[in-house]
């Protein structure tokens, strides 16, 4: 693979803060070019579908970015079921129930 070779398959991504995600790994542009944004690279990590997780998807700007180890699918789900505190901390996002002035935060 030379340098502008974008990387995409099933990875370990260390990031900002000490924190890691498995699952497959792409990078996308988020946002157009010209009047619709700006536009800018984000790393989709896809994290797998488990019992009691569902697939979900989170994206990571590319300066959070510290490595990127590549696995195989079998390697990512295995290490991704084992119960480790990146794990807790990656799980999906789920809007809490409105408090009383109609605001979810």
């Amino acid at each position: 693979m030379d340098e502008n070779t974008r990387f995409s398959g099933w990875a370990k991504v260390d990031l900002f803060g000490h924190t890691q995600a498995i699952g497959y790994v792409d990078v996308v542009q988020l946002g157009g070019i010209g009047e619709a944004g700006f536009g800018t690279n984000m790393l989709r990590v896809r994290f797998p579908k488990l019992e009691g997780v569902p697939e979900h998807v989170k994206y990571f700007g590319i300066g959070a970015v510290y490595a990127i180890h590549p696995c195989t699918e079998e390697d990512a789900t295995r290490a991704y079921k084992q119960d480790r505190p990146w794990d807790r901390n990656l799980k999906p996002f789920t809007v809490p129930a409105d408090d009383d002035n109609g605001v979810p935060f």
